[in-house]
């Protein structure tokens, strides 16, 4: 047998008996209706357990157990989920000693702000998915350098590169795919010219002139 049982703040819970046990759990919510659609589950569940029909594993957590119809045997573990800004704190620190020269880890911390500037640095780098790098390459291609002029496409591919870095241990260490680009991906200016007038303008065999190429400034990343 089942009941509930509702505490002071509103929230209910489900009470059974099983052997010689009394056991209590919270459902986590405040609707009757989905309090009592749990509980009746439970209880089909209990007789199943008690007629031989469902076998409950050793050192299960019962009461998850029954409320999931045998799915569960334990609370299910929620992954904890990686800030940026942890993400580059703990890459920094893992770097050995003179592992990177000076003037190198002085830039890569450069890049790691600007990328922190664009996310934020709560963001969990989990949710990072391929079209948010593509809004990022188009947020710093709009931008312009110490100079004034529009960032070169070298520059946002080693930006890119630097996220990369840390993305691949954080992967490697949790075994799960890293979300990075196999290539950068595109930059919304990416446009063909024309070479400097001393090119030849001999036309190829598929009658593409000699002397225009596509400037791919930074690839199309491979689907």
């Amino acid at each position: 047998m089942a009941w509930l049982d509702r505490d002071p703040s509103g929230y209910f819970h489900v009470c059974f008996r099983l052997g010689e046990r009394k056991f209590k759990r919270s459902l986590r919510t405040k609707n009757e209706r989905a309090a009592n659609g749990s509980c009746l589950r439970l209880e089909e569940n209990v007789r199943l357990v008690e007629s031989g029909r469902l076998e409950i594993p050793p050192a299960a957590d019962i009461p998850a157990f029954l409320l999931s119809d045998g799915k569960l045997s334990g609370r299910p573990e929620i992954p904890k989920s990686t800030t940026l800004g942890k993400l580059f704190i703990e890459y920094c620190d893992s770097l050995p000693v003179d592992s990177l020269e000076a003037n190198t880890l002085r830039v890569a911390k450069i890049h790691m702000r600007h990328i922190e500037r664009f996310f934020g640095v709560r963001f969990a780098v989990e949710r990072l998915s391929q079209q948010e790098l593509q809004n990022y390459v188009g947020y710093r291609s709009r931008q312009t350098g110490h100079r004034g002029k529009p960032l070169s496409a070298t520059t946002i591919k080693k930006e890119l590169s630097t996220f990369s870095t840390p993305l691949s241990r954080l992967a490697k260490a949790s075994k799960r795919p890293a979300r990075k680009p196999a290539r950068a991906p595109r930059r919304p200016e990416a446009r063909q010219r024309k070479r400097s007038a001393n090119c030849s303008s001999k036309q190829e065999d598929d009658g593409t002139p000699g002397c225009q190429r596509e400037l791919a400034v930074v690839r199309n990343p491979t689907p």
